[in-house]
């Protein structure tokens, strides 16, 4: 598996727990997920978890220009007024 988009309204952390095998099978998978901090009460631990196995995190946005990699805590200061789409990929942009 290389790509898997995760759009389910709140259950992205059901998500995450439930697909620990495939994304320990499939290294250079990229995940497209839904994120809004304000929707799990443990915010700071799924995003602890998501940066613990490897992966970055790319704010996608409607225009391509304007992508940008998020630390921990650039992604936990955005705005709760709307959801956010993140690529999560292992090493992208790292030389």
């Amino acid at each position: 598996i290389d790509f898997i988009k995760v759009d389910i309204e709140g259950a992205e952390k059901m998500f995450w727990d439930g697909s620990a095998r495939v994304r320990s099978e499939n290294q250079h998978l990229k995940i497209l997920i839904e994120f809004n901090a304000k929707r799990y009460p443990k915010a700071s631990d799924f995003v602890d978890e998501i940066i613990s196995e490897g992966y970055e995190i790319k704010r996608i946005m409607p225009n391509p220009n304007q992508d940008c990699y998020l630390n921990k805590q650039e992604l936990l200061r955005l705005s709760t007024d709307k959801h956010v789409m993140l690529l999560l990929e292992k090493n992208s942009h790292k030389n």
